[in-house]
């Protein structure tokens, strides 16, 4: 097991970033019983790490000491409610506001 010490610095990076965004973006259901699960803003920041880094799920689950299947259903959840989409665009504009990204179009390629 890596202690955080051990990893790469843009894991680090984003463990210590703040995504309050996850809770507006897809909000939580009613609580219906049984155990409270996992923040989904932790839950983001390791699927962002694994999409980084390109580790598999049980490397990234064993990290966080989260289950592989959990960061799998909520990986598919994240996807079909356009939560990463909607976190990049929301990143685009406030670098925009910041004046990081001056020019008149932005280009992608998939």
């Amino acid at each position: 097991m890596r202690s955080i010490y051990q990893l790469p610095k843009k894991v680090k990076f984003v463990i210590e970033l703040q995504f309050q965004l996850i809770d507006t973006l897809y909000p939580r259901k009613g609580f219906i019983g049984g155990r409270i699960g996992y923040s989904k803003e932790i839950i983001f920041k390791w699927l962002l790490v694994k999409k980084l880094t390109n580790w598999g799920y049980r490397t990234v689950a064993e990290l966080a000491r989260i289950s592989a299947q959990t960061l799998c259903r909520r990986d598919e959840q994240f996807r079909t409610h356009g939560v990463y989409e909607k976190i990049f665009q929301y990143l685009v504009k406030q670098a925009v506001k910041a004046g990081l990204i001056t020019g008149k179009s932005v280009a992608m390629d998939g």
